[in-house]
C-alpha cells in the first residue's frame, strides 16, 4: 500500500467507530462485517462502500464530478498519489501514475467521451505535477 492509502486508512481506523455508528443509522445494518484493507484497483461496495464514502466526506479534498454516457455521476477525489473513483455502485483507488491510462480505456469502452477525459486529465495535470 503506498503512502496515500496508508494515511487514509489510518485515519478510517482513527474514525472507525463515528463512521460505523453513521454506516449502521444510515442503513440500519446492526452487524458489520469487517473494515476493508484499502488497496489499488479493488471495488468497494455496500458496507465497505458506506465506510469509505463517509469518509471521504469528510476530508477536504479536491473532486471532480463528471457525467457518464448513460447519465450516471462520477466523482473523482485527489489523495495524495491516489484518486478515488467514486460511483454510485463502486468505489476504487486508482493510482495517479495510472489514472490517465483508465480514463482513456473508460473512454474507449464509451463510458464516458473523449472531452470529459480531456477536461479530466487537464484538472488532474496540477497533482500530478507536485
Amino acid at each position: 500500500m503506498s503512502t496515500s492509502l496508508s494515511v487514509f486508512e489510518k485515519r478510517m481506523y482513527d474514525m472507525i467507530d463515528d463512521l460505523l455508528n453513521f454506516c449502521a443509522d444510515f442503513c440500519s445494518e446492526k452487524h458489520f462485517v469487517s473494515v476493508p484493507d484499502l488497496r489499488e484497483n479493488v471495488f468497494y461496495r455496500d458496507c465497505e462502500y458506506c465506510l469509505i464514502k463517509t469518509l471521504l466526506d469528510s476530508v477536504d479534498a479536491p473532486t471532480y464530478s463528471l457525467l457518464t454516457r448513460d447519465g450516471r455521476y462520477l466523482e473523482y477525489v485527489v489523495l495524495g498519489e491516489h484518486v478515488a473513483e467514486v460511483s454510485n455502485e463502486f468505489i476504487q483507488f486508482i493510482s495517479l501514475d495510472n489514472v490517465a491510462e483508465y480514463l482513456r480505456d473508460l473512454a474507449e469502452f464509451n463510458v464516458i467521451d473523449s472531452d470529459s477525459v480531456d477536461e479530466l486529465l487537464s484538472w488532474l495535470s496540477a497533482f500530478l505535477k507536485q
